[in-house]
């Protein structure tokens, strides 16, 4: 939204539909997220997380682009169907990484009570709104604020890609320790 009312000036005129394309998106990431078991769920995550720390610095360059456009026609296109795109897309990552951080979560900590994740999540979305629109943009911009967002992302992709690894050799070594079938 901050980046539509940086565009265009003013954000109200859109407002309804952008966030109508990041709910759907979220919904449609959700659906995909709990369908989708994957054999190494760590590895998965470590990839949505390398994707959300690449997405700020894409967002930005699209921004750049859209910025240089100055046909009404061009502006009216970008308005009424990329930002509502970009909201879907923004979603849809977001709504996709829950659900499998979710089942990583209880699976390792075995803990009860999904209303503690949900809460962290929402306390985390809120912080970060805060912080984000509040003082990181309007005192660094978007490309600071982008890059810091994707060092940020980065960290947790890193540990995710290093339990997958972990895990990964765990399976290795677990399988290899079986005894042998004795075929052949």
């Amino acid at each position: 939204m901050l980046a539509f009312q940086a565009v265009y000036g003013y954000v109200y005129h859109q407002l309804a539909i952008v966030i109508a394309g990041f709910m759907s998106g979220l919904a449609l990431g959700a659906w995909c997220g709990r369908r989708r078991v994957h054999a190494n769920e760590m590895r998965l995550l470590a990839g949505l997380q390398a994707l959300a720390a690449v997405s700020p610095l894409l967002l930005y360059a699209c921004l750049a682009l859209i910025a240089q456009l100055t046909q009404p026609a061009q502006l009216a296109l970008v308005s009424q169907v990329l930002f509502p795109l970009l909201a879907v897309l923004c979603g849809l990552l977001g709504g996709f990484q829950f659900p499998v951080a979710s089942r990583i979560f209880f699976d390792r900590a075995h803990r009860s009570g999904m209303g503690s994740l949900y809460g962290l999540d929402l306390a985390g979305s809120c912080a970060g709104a805060i912080l984000f629109s509040a003082y990181l943009i309007p005192v660094y911009g978007f490309l600071k604020t982008s890059l810091l967002l994707a060092l940020v992302n980065v960290a947790p992709a890193l540990l995710a890609a290093a339990s997958a690894r972990e895990a990964g050799e765990d399976d290795a070594a677990a399988s290899s320790d079986l005894p042998d079938a004795g075929i052949g």
